[in-house]
């Protein structure tokens, strides 16, 4: 699961911004700013995930490869090309 590192942050996360809310009521302040700070932050959070995940997804889709190959995608698209087309350029 790519992801696992990503979930284990959210769950952090999560139970930090719970451990200071609770801290913050308990001490007669409001959290609600807090915690809405905290929301966006994951949500920003999420959403740059969400743009690794669709760019991963597009070159998989683009050329065939996965993310991290070792030859460039430049060169693995020249090695994949056809014959014909090859010896065209």
């Amino acid at each position: 699961m790519k992801t696992e590192i990503f979930w284990q942050t959210v769950s952090q996360m999560a139970d930090i911004t719970c451990s200071s809310a609770k801290l913050m009521v308990a001490q007669g302040q409001s959290s609600e700013v807090y915690e809405r700070e905290q929301i966006q932050l994951l949500k920003a959070k999420c959403e740059r995930r969400l743009r690794v995940i669709d760019d991963e997804v597009a070159l998989n889709r683009g050329n065939g490869l996965k993310p991290g190959c070792d030859d460039s995608c430049e060169e693995q698209s020249h090695l994949t090309q056809s014959p014909a087309k090859i010896t065209e350029e």
